[in-house]
């Protein structure tokens, strides 16, 4: 997998990006270009993002009813974590764990875009002191979440995250959490 865009990522991008003339060509050339079939997972979660440039752009594309359906998707799936979201922080702050940082999706949602359907998120990820790994655990299996990974109980909980930095957990009601309790491994 390459970690830079190619020529019809980079299109898509300047698509969903710039403004006027520029975003007019960019829109009218990827839509020319793509195939919906076939675009790649990363640039499905663009889509919001171009959306909402084609809306404010005034631009008609043959698209236009797809687009907006997968930007109503994100829209209805990301009110639905953010909702979600607020269960978990209450039932961790309920449980002791009072040090939590969002990351990814949730934190950028409301902070970065206009809406929260420009950043599609297809999970809650949030970050904990590893001294507060446990509680959280507990908290989140008491919530009714799973891990997805085998955990053993709070004694193999150090052994855990010297191997994983996170677990994730899934709820059939409520979808996925990550709960990474270190970024160290990054530096």
């Amino acid at each position: 997998m390459n970690a830079f865009p190619d020529e019809l990522q980079t299109l898509l991008l300047k698509a969903a990006l710039m403004e006027g003339e520029a975003a007019h060509a960019a829109i009218t050339a990827w839509v020319d270009l793509v195939d919906l079939e076939k675009v790649d997972w990363a640039s499905q979660r663009l889509v919001p993002l171009l959306f909402e440039n084609i809306r404010n752009c005034e631009i008609v594309t043959p698209y236009h009813k797809i687009l907006k359906g997968v930007y109503v998707y994100w829209l209805f799936r990301n009110n639905l974590n953010m909702s979600r979201l607020k269960e978990v922080v209450v039932g961790l702050k309920g449980a002791g764990v009072t040090d939590i940082m969002l990351l990814k999706g949730c934190a950028l949602a409301n902070f970065f875009y206009s809406n929260v359907a420009l950043r599609p998120m297809s999970d809650i990820d949030i970050l904990v002191k590893p001294a507060d790994a446990v509680a959280a655990i507990n908290a989140l299996k008491d919530m009714g979440f799973r891990p997805i990974a085998a955990y053993k109980g709070p004694e193999a909980a150090e052994a855990i995250f010297q191997t994983f930095t996170q677990l994730d957990f899934s709820h059939p009601n409520y979808g996925e959490v990550d709960l990474p309790v270190s970024y160290t491994h990054l530096t």
